[in-house]
């Protein structure tokens, strides 16, 4: 599948989400989301979507939560025996740094990368299965300042991106 580059202000919401609607416990399902986001750096990064090798094209400004900058790739990524869409937003820079400074080096401007994976159906059906997971730069997960625990889905992402249900909760740079 050809990447596309979507507006990063909009796409992703800057929170881990270990968001699931999986029978038993939310600490069961907390675990089992946690395993697989840690499964999922690695397509990411094998991809080329995250970690060193990533690609993730020219950084364009951002609104809050996103930072002042981020560039965004939608694409497929199969992890395990599943393969689903993919949101992968790397959001650079503190409140202040200009676009100029980010575009000159954005390995030093990169404080996140936050992923939207579509996961296989039931997984979460009150978010269109979807999972939102947040990671520092070198691939460990990090909750954001200011997220929540909602159950297993952590807000403000799950809790923003429900407003683009119509879309597959996706937003679209217009």
């Amino acid at each position: 599948m050809r990447a596309v580059s979507v507006s990063s202000g909009l796409l992703l919401g800057v929170a881990l989400a270990l968001s699931a609607s999986f029978p038993g416990n939310a600490k069961d399902a907390q675990k089992s989301d946690q395993g697989y986001s840690e499964k999922l750096w690695g397509a990411l990064a094998k991809k080329g979507l995250a970690g060193a090798s990533a690609k993730p094209g020219t950084p364009r400004a951002a609104k809050e939560p996103h930072g002042p900058a981020a560039a965004t790739t939608v694409s497929e990524v199969k992890v395990g025996g599943h393969t689903g869409k993919v949101a992968v937003q790397h959001v650079y820079g503190d409140k202040g740094t200009s676009l100029d400074e980010i575009a000159k080096d954005p390995g030093k401007h990169l404080k996140a990368v936050n992923v939207m994976v579509k996961r296989k159906p039931g997984h979460d059906a009150e978010h269109g299965d979807w999972m939102w997971v947040s990671y520092d730069p070198k691939g460990k997960m990090a909750i954001p300042k200011g997220a929540k625990p909602v159950g297993t889905t952590i807000s403000p992402c799950s809790d923003c991106h429900a407003q683009q249900k119509g879309q597959d909760y996706l937003y679209h740079r217009q």
